[in-house]
């Protein structure tokens, strides 16, 4: 297997571990960073609030997105972010950042390419770009079984106030998403043995859209033991196609019609 397919493929598995369960798309937006809601001012609040967001959130066509990720493990202490921008069902561009190492994939309709090493390489469409439908499987799953939830001291993200919600989902594998067999060869569709994972969701007071989710969670991974892992992922300019329609990478365009001469 080639060096920049399991490079990818890597950084793909980590995205999954740290409960990106859906694709995490891409084009640079400018970073708001993390909000910090700490105050909890209600206990066992409703589902339903939060659902109607993840629901609404679904229904969304196009959006960036900015993830946050770090991982620790002992003295190892690393960290990237992976830029996006979706225009559903096929469209995105991803860009993957750590240190000095980057990668970036642009998708239209089933034709994908990756750039590790500033060449642009044929790869494999990703089946499944949409990142709230596993949110809302998640909300789904947590509601029916009647796990806590509390209401966290309101919080801006971005570019509005949001209602904020935490809750623990216990004994939970984190599921790897379809496309990574695709990318790195991976035999197993999860990460740990029903851990559990603590999420946090900003829910919009003025559009109704879920702005960010965090996660933090411990791990087992594989020849490196248990693996400490924080996330947070951010949405913006759900469906302004002025700002969040996806752009074919000028450096793919200058390759491609420079092999066609």
């Amino acid at each position: 297997m080639s060096r920049r397919v399991i490079g990818f493929g890597t950084i793909v598995a980590m995205l999954a571990l740290a409960g990106l369960t859906g694709c995490t798309p891409a084009v640079q937006a400018p970073s708001s960073g993390a909000a910090t809601a700490q105050t909890v001012i209600h206990q066992n609040v409703s589902w339903n609030p939060l659902s109607a967001a993840v629901d609404k959130s679904t229904t969304a066509t196009m959006y960036k997105l900015e993830s946050d990720v770090e991982l620790k493990n002992g003295s190892m202490h690393t960290s990237y972010t992976v830029y996006g921008t979706v225009n559903l069902p096929d469209r995105a561009s991803i860009s993957i950042h750590e240190n000095n190492f980057n990668i970036s994939f642009y998708q239209q309709g089933q034709v994908a390419y990756a750039d590790e090493a500033n060449s642009w390489t044929h790869a494999q469409p990703i089946s499944s770009l949409g990142s709230y439908g596993s949110y809302q499987r998640l909300i789904q799953d947590a509601a029916a079984k009647k796990v806590s939830l509390t209401q966290l001291n309101r919080t801006f993200v971005v570019d509005e106030y949001c209602n904020v919600y935490r809750f623990t989902m216990p004994n939970q594998s984190v599921q790897l998403p379809g496309f990574l067999e695709q990318v790195s060869g991976a035999k197993s569709q999860s990460i740990g043995a029903n851990e559990p994972i603590e999420y946090t969701f900003y829910v919009g007071q003025k559009t109704g859209y879920v702005r960010e989710v965090q996660t933090d969670s411990v791990n087992p991974v594989d020849q490196l033991g248990p693996v400490a892992t924080d996330t947070t992922t951010t949405f913006f300019d759900i469906d302004e196609p002025k700002v969040a329609t996806v752009q074919v990478p000028q450096t793919l365009v200058t390759q491609l019609e420079g092999s066609a001469q």
